[in-house]
Protein backbone atom coordinates (compact mmCIF):
# COMPACT_ATOMS: atom_id res chain seq x y z
CA UNK A 1 0.00 0.00 0.00
CA UNK A 2 2.64 1.97 1.03
CA UNK A 3 4.71 1.55 -2.86
CA UNK A 4 1.15 3.34 -4.39
CA UNK A 5 1.43 6.11 -2.40
CA UNK A 6 4.77 6.53 -3.14
CA UNK A 7 4.19 5.25 -7.01
CA UNK A 8 1.69 8.28 -6.93
CA UNK A 9 4.33 11.19 -5.21
CA UNK A 10 6.68 9.99 -8.30
CA UNK A 11 4.11 10.57 -11.01
CA UNK A 12 3.23 13.53 -9.77
CA UNK A 13 6.27 15.60 -9.31
CA UNK A 14 7.43 14.66 -13.09
CA UNK A 15 4.39 15.82 -13.95
CA UNK A 16 4.84 19.20 -12.03
CA UNK A 17 8.52 19.47 -11.38
CA UNK A 18 9.09 23.01 -13.59
CA UNK A 19 6.43 24.95 -12.16
CA UNK A 20 6.47 23.92 -8.04
CA UNK A 21 10.46 23.95 -8.08
CA UNK A 22 10.70 26.95 -9.97
CA UNK A 23 8.37 29.17 -8.63
CA UNK A 24 6.18 29.23 -5.52
CA UNK A 25 6.98 25.83 -4.53
CA UNK A 26 10.83 26.49 -3.63
CA UNK A 27 9.19 29.52 -1.27
CA UNK A 28 7.01 27.16 0.46
CA UNK A 29 9.48 24.53 0.72
CA UNK A 30 12.20 26.65 1.79
CA UNK A 31 9.91 28.05 4.85
CA UNK A 32 9.08 24.61 6.09
CA UNK A 33 12.87 23.32 6.20
CA UNK A 34 13.37 27.08 8.10
CA UNK A 35 10.52 26.40 10.41
CA UNK A 36 11.70 22.87 11.28
CA UNK A 37 15.55 24.13 11.73
CA UNK A 38 13.85 26.13 14.04
CA UNK A 39 11.89 24.10 16.35
CA UNK A 40 14.56 21.53 16.17
CA UNK A 41 17.34 23.97 17.41
CA UNK A 42 14.25 25.33 20.44
CA UNK A 43 14.26 22.02 21.81
CA UNK A 44 17.74 21.36 22.90
CA UNK A 45 17.56 24.38 25.31
CA UNK A 46 16.85 24.23 28.54
CA UNK A 47 13.67 25.04 29.81
CA UNK A 48 13.81 27.83 32.60
CA UNK A 49 12.02 27.16 35.70
CA UNK A 50 10.08 29.75 37.72
CA UNK A 51 12.80 28.92 40.56
CA UNK A 52 15.82 29.29 38.21
CA UNK A 53 18.37 32.71 38.50
CA UNK A 54 20.36 32.68 35.63
CA UNK A 55 23.40 35.61 34.74
CA UNK A 56 25.60 34.56 32.24
CA UNK A 57 27.57 31.75 33.18
CA UNK A 58 25.71 31.06 36.07
CA UNK A 59 22.29 29.49 36.91
CA UNK A 60 21.06 28.99 40.26
CA UNK A 61 18.24 27.96 41.91
CA UNK A 62 16.82 29.38 44.84
CA UNK A 63 15.95 26.69 46.82
CA UNK A 64 19.45 25.04 48.08
CA UNK A 65 19.86 23.64 51.16
CA UNK A 66 22.66 25.09 53.73
CA UNK A 67 25.41 24.47 51.15
CA UNK A 68 27.66 26.81 48.88
CA UNK A 69 29.43 24.61 47.04
CA UNK A 70 27.64 24.25 43.88
CA UNK A 71 27.28 28.15 43.52
CA UNK A 72 29.29 30.05 40.75
CA UNK A 73 32.04 32.39 42.43
CA UNK A 74 30.04 35.12 40.12
CA UNK A 75 29.14 38.95 41.63
CA UNK A 76 26.78 40.96 39.92
CA UNK A 77 23.13 41.46 38.75
CA UNK A 78 21.10 38.35 38.14
CA UNK A 79 17.59 38.04 37.06
CA UNK A 80 14.79 36.00 39.03
CA UNK A 81 11.86 34.73 37.18
CA UNK A 82 9.19 34.44 38.96
CA UNK A 83 6.29 32.49 39.04
CA UNK A 84 4.17 34.50 37.26
CA UNK A 85 6.68 35.29 34.66
CA UNK A 86 7.58 38.90 35.92
CA UNK A 87 11.61 39.44 35.75
CA UNK A 88 13.35 40.70 39.06
CA UNK A 89 16.48 42.37 39.10
CA UNK A 90 19.00 41.83 42.23
CA UNK A 91 22.36 42.29 43.34
CA UNK A 92 24.30 39.19 44.90
CA UNK A 93 27.40 38.37 45.89
CA UNK A 94 29.48 35.57 45.10
CA UNK A 95 26.63 33.87 43.31
CA UNK A 96 24.39 34.04 46.36
CA UNK A 97 20.76 34.85 45.27
CA UNK A 98 18.04 36.96 47.24
CA UNK A 99 16.11 33.85 47.86
CA UNK A 100 18.89 32.28 49.41
CA UNK A 101 19.48 35.71 52.10
CA UNK A 102 15.68 35.77 53.11
CA UNK A 103 16.25 31.87 54.11
CA UNK A 104 19.45 32.16 55.92
CA UNK A 105 18.16 35.08 57.92
CA UNK A 106 15.06 33.65 58.73
CA UNK A 107 17.27 30.33 59.95
CA UNK A 108 19.92 31.91 61.46
CA UNK A 109 17.90 34.27 63.37
CA UNK A 110 18.96 37.49 61.65
CA UNK A 111 18.05 40.49 59.49
CA UNK A 112 18.57 39.66 55.48
CA UNK A 113 21.09 43.02 55.88
CA UNK A 114 22.68 41.06 58.47
CA UNK A 115 23.37 38.31 56.26
CA UNK A 116 24.48 40.07 53.35
CA UNK A 117 27.20 42.34 55.05
CA UNK A 118 28.15 38.70 56.84
CA UNK A 119 28.91 37.35 53.46
CA UNK A 120 30.74 40.55 52.47
CA UNK A 121 33.45 40.23 55.09
CA UNK A 122 33.33 37.06 54.50
CA UNK A 123 34.32 38.04 51.07
CA UNK A 124 36.77 40.94 52.19
CA UNK A 125 38.70 38.57 54.40
CA UNK A 126 38.72 35.88 51.14
CA UNK A 127 37.26 32.80 53.05
CA UNK A 128 37.60 29.41 51.51
CA UNK A 129 34.40 28.47 50.23
CA UNK A 130 34.29 25.47 51.69
CA UNK A 131 34.34 27.27 55.38
CA UNK A 132 31.58 29.56 54.42
CA UNK A 133 28.89 27.68 56.21
CA UNK A 134 30.89 27.62 59.46
CA UNK A 135 32.04 30.85 59.21
CA UNK A 136 28.78 32.34 58.32
CA UNK A 137 26.90 30.80 60.93
CA UNK A 138 29.76 31.83 63.51
CA UNK A 139 29.34 35.52 62.66
CA UNK A 140 25.77 35.34 63.25
CA UNK A 141 26.40 33.80 66.26
CA UNK A 142 28.82 36.16 67.49
CA UNK A 143 26.80 39.28 66.39
CA UNK A 144 23.50 37.62 67.97
CA UNK A 145 25.65 37.70 71.70
CA UNK A 146 27.01 40.95 71.41
CA UNK A 147 23.62 42.22 70.60
CA UNK A 148 22.25 40.31 73.58
CA UNK A 149 25.05 41.84 75.81
CA UNK A 150 24.37 45.21 75.14
CA UNK A 151 20.53 45.02 76.19
CA UNK A 152 21.96 44.45 79.27
CA UNK A 153 21.79 47.18 81.69
CA UNK A 154 24.34 47.72 84.23
CA UNK A 155 24.48 49.69 87.20
CA UNK A 156 28.08 49.84 87.63
CA UNK A 157 28.08 51.47 84.68
CA UNK A 158 28.19 55.18 83.88
CA UNK A 159 24.73 56.57 82.70
CA UNK A 160 26.50 58.19 79.30
CA UNK A 161 28.83 55.22 78.94
CA UNK A 162 25.59 52.89 79.05
CA UNK A 163 24.43 55.09 76.65
CA UNK A 164 26.83 54.99 74.61
CA UNK A 165 26.61 51.00 74.93
CA UNK A 166 22.67 51.41 73.61
CA UNK A 167 23.73 53.26 70.67
CA UNK A 168 26.34 50.74 69.44
CA UNK A 169 23.35 48.24 70.29
CA UNK A 170 21.21 50.33 67.50
CA UNK A 171 23.26 50.54 64.64
CA UNK A 172 24.87 46.72 65.76
CA UNK A 173 21.36 45.79 64.53
CA UNK A 174 21.36 47.55 61.63
CA UNK A 175 24.68 45.90 60.41
CA UNK A 176 26.53 49.19 60.71
CA UNK A 177 29.82 47.99 62.28
CA UNK A 178 31.96 51.01 61.22
CA UNK A 179 29.63 53.49 63.68
CA UNK A 180 29.40 50.84 66.26
CA UNK A 181 33.37 50.99 66.05
CA UNK A 182 33.17 54.56 66.61
CA UNK A 183 30.54 54.31 69.29
CA UNK A 184 32.94 52.25 71.61
CA UNK A 185 35.52 53.71 70.72
CA UNK A 186 34.34 57.09 72.43
CA UNK A 187 33.00 54.67 75.27
CA UNK A 188 36.67 53.40 76.09
CA UNK A 189 38.01 56.70 76.21
CA UNK A 190 35.49 57.94 79.19
CA UNK A 191 36.33 54.37 80.71
CA UNK A 192 39.82 55.18 80.60
CA UNK A 193 39.32 58.20 82.17
CA UNK A 194 37.30 56.93 84.93
CA UNK A 195 40.01 54.52 85.57
CA UNK A 196 43.10 57.23 85.81
CA UNK A 197 40.76 59.02 87.94
CA UNK A 198 39.95 56.20 90.41
CA UNK A 199 43.89 55.04 90.52
CA UNK A 200 44.55 58.42 91.62
CA UNK A 201 41.76 58.13 94.17
CA UNK A 202 42.86 55.17 95.35
CA UNK A 203 46.49 56.16 95.24
CA UNK A 204 45.03 58.72 97.60
CA UNK A 205 43.39 56.04 99.44
CA UNK A 206 47.05 54.13 100.41
CA UNK A 207 48.80 57.13 101.26
CA UNK A 208 46.07 57.83 103.45
CA UNK A 209 46.14 54.42 105.44
CA UNK A 210 49.48 53.63 105.22
CA UNK A 211 50.13 57.65 106.88
CA UNK A 212 47.27 56.02 110.05
CA UNK A 213 49.40 52.74 109.75
CA UNK A 214 52.02 55.15 110.75
CA UNK A 215 50.44 57.12 113.23
CA UNK A 216 49.52 53.85 115.26
CA UNK A 217 53.02 52.69 115.03
CA UNK A 218 54.37 55.64 116.76
CA UNK A 219 51.60 55.38 119.61
CA UNK A 220 53.16 51.53 120.13
CA UNK A 221 56.38 52.68 120.24
CA UNK A 222 55.90 55.30 122.99
CA UNK A 223 54.06 52.43 124.67
CA UNK A 224 57.56 50.48 124.17
CA UNK A 225 55.52 47.93 121.80
CA UNK A 226 58.46 47.38 119.40
CA UNK A 227 56.77 44.38 117.25
CA UNK A 228 53.68 46.07 117.03
CA UNK A 229 55.03 48.83 116.12
CA UNK A 230 57.58 46.72 113.40
CA UNK A 231 54.47 45.00 112.06
CA UNK A 232 52.45 49.09 111.32
CA UNK A 233 55.70 50.37 109.76
CA UNK A 234 56.37 47.58 107.82
CA UNK A 235 52.38 47.14 106.67
CA UNK A 236 52.88 50.86 105.89
CA UNK A 237 55.40 50.18 103.66
CA UNK A 238 53.51 47.92 101.33
CA UNK A 239 51.04 50.16 100.68
CA UNK A 240 53.03 52.75 99.71
CA UNK A 241 52.97 52.89 95.57
CA UNK A 242 55.86 52.49 93.99
CA UNK A 243 55.63 56.10 92.51
CA UNK A 244 55.68 57.75 95.91
CA UNK A 245 59.37 55.76 96.10
CA UNK A 246 60.84 58.86 98.50
CA UNK A 247 57.57 58.31 100.86
CA UNK A 248 58.27 54.22 101.19
CA UNK A 249 61.55 55.26 102.16
CA UNK A 250 60.79 57.46 104.98
CA UNK A 251 58.34 54.36 106.38
CA UNK A 252 61.32 51.86 105.80
CA UNK A 253 63.67 53.86 107.85
CA UNK A 254 60.74 53.92 110.74
CA UNK A 255 60.21 49.53 109.59
CA UNK A 256 64.07 49.20 110.71
CA UNK A 257 64.73 51.22 113.81
CA UNK A 258 61.49 49.20 115.20
CA UNK A 259 62.96 46.06 113.84
CA UNK A 260 66.12 46.73 115.14
CA UNK A 261 64.60 47.93 118.45
CA UNK A 262 62.95 44.34 118.58
CA UNK A 263 65.90 42.00 117.92
CA UNK A 264 64.74 41.59 114.64
CA UNK A 265 68.33 42.37 112.50
CA UNK A 266 67.54 40.03 109.66
CA UNK A 267 64.51 42.25 109.13
CA UNK A 268 65.88 45.59 110.18
CA UNK A 269 68.40 45.00 107.56
CA UNK A 270 66.01 44.68 104.87
CA UNK A 271 64.80 47.23 105.65
CA UNK A 272 67.63 49.93 105.95
CA UNK A 273 68.87 48.70 102.78
CA UNK A 274 66.10 49.03 101.14
CA UNK A 275 65.97 52.47 102.12
CA UNK A 276 69.72 53.22 101.46
CA UNK A 277 68.92 52.01 97.81
CA UNK A 278 66.17 54.43 96.79
CA UNK A 279 67.86 57.35 98.90
CA UNK A 280 70.92 56.65 96.76
CA UNK A 281 68.81 56.54 93.71
CA UNK A 282 66.86 59.34 94.12
CA UNK A 283 68.52 62.30 96.07
CA UNK A 284 71.95 63.87 95.62
CA UNK A 285 74.76 62.00 96.99
CA UNK A 286 75.42 64.70 99.84
CA UNK A 287 72.13 64.54 100.78
CA UNK A 288 71.39 64.15 105.02
CA UNK A 289 68.99 61.57 104.65
CA UNK A 290 71.48 59.57 103.20
CA UNK A 291 73.46 59.98 105.80
CA UNK A 292 71.54 59.19 108.64
CA UNK A 293 70.14 56.11 106.26
CA UNK A 294 73.86 55.23 106.38
CA UNK A 295 74.63 55.92 110.05
CA UNK A 296 71.64 53.22 111.51
CA UNK A 297 72.44 50.79 109.07
CA UNK A 298 76.18 50.88 110.10
CA UNK A 299 75.07 51.19 113.73
CA UNK A 300 73.29 47.56 112.52
CA UNK A 301 75.92 46.10 111.19
CA UNK A 302 78.06 46.96 114.47
CA UNK A 303 75.74 45.15 116.81
CA UNK A 304 76.36 42.47 114.65
CA UNK A 305 80.14 42.23 115.07
CA UNK A 306 79.97 43.25 111.06
CA UNK A 307 82.83 45.81 111.96
CA UNK A 308 84.45 45.85 108.46
CA UNK A 309 81.14 46.88 106.67
CA UNK A 310 80.04 49.13 109.44
CA UNK A 311 83.37 51.30 109.25
CA UNK A 312 82.74 53.20 105.75
CA UNK A 313 79.21 53.69 106.52
CA UNK A 314 80.01 55.51 109.14
CA UNK A 315 82.49 57.30 107.15
CA UNK A 316 80.20 58.43 104.56
CA UNK A 317 77.75 59.64 107.05
CA UNK A 318 80.18 61.83 109.00
CA UNK A 319 81.64 63.47 105.51
CA UNK A 320 78.15 64.65 104.55
CA UNK A 321 77.29 66.14 107.80
CA UNK A 322 80.63 67.60 108.04
CA UNK A 323 79.96 69.01 104.27
CA UNK A 324 76.22 70.09 104.66
CA UNK A 325 75.91 70.94 108.48
CA UNK A 326 78.99 72.43 109.85
CA UNK A 327 81.57 70.77 111.82
CA UNK A 328 79.60 72.01 114.96
CA UNK A 329 76.65 70.35 114.26
CA UNK A 330 75.18 67.80 116.65
CA UNK A 331 74.39 65.53 114.23
CA UNK A 332 78.31 65.98 113.02
CA UNK A 333 78.97 65.09 116.98
CA UNK A 334 76.98 61.98 116.25
CA UNK A 335 78.50 60.73 114.12
CA UNK A 336 81.79 60.93 115.76
CA UNK A 337 80.85 59.53 118.82
CA UNK A 338 79.29 56.60 116.60
CA UNK A 339 82.76 55.68 114.78
CA UNK A 340 84.62 56.02 117.61
CA UNK A 341 82.26 53.48 119.15
CA UNK A 342 83.27 51.29 116.64
CA UNK A 343 86.84 51.81 116.85
CA UNK A 344 86.85 51.05 120.30
CA UNK A 345 85.12 48.12 119.84
CA UNK A 346 87.99 46.98 117.26
CA UNK A 347 91.01 47.59 119.61
CA UNK A 348 91.51 50.67 117.39
CA UNK A 349 92.85 53.21 120.06
CA UNK A 350 95.34 55.09 117.53
CA UNK A 351 93.76 56.25 114.23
Amino acid sequence: MMSDYWNKIKEWNEQNKTWFWGGIGGVIVTLIVTVAITIYSNSGKQKTSPSTIKNNNITVSGSNNNTFNDLKSTSGDVNIITGNGNKINKTVIKGIPHQEYIRLAKELGVTENAVKNFFKIIEQKEVPKEDWDFTLRQIATRHKELLSRLKQFNLLIDPEIQELRLKAKQVINNVDYDSADKYFDEALERQMTCITNAEKQLTNCKLSVAEMKVDKGDLELIRINYKAATKLFKEAVELVPDSHELKKSEYQLKWGEAAYSSGLYDESQIALEQCLAIRERLLPKDDTDIATTLNKLAALYESQGKYEEAEPLFQRSLGIRETKLGKDHPDVATSLNNLAALYESQGKYEV
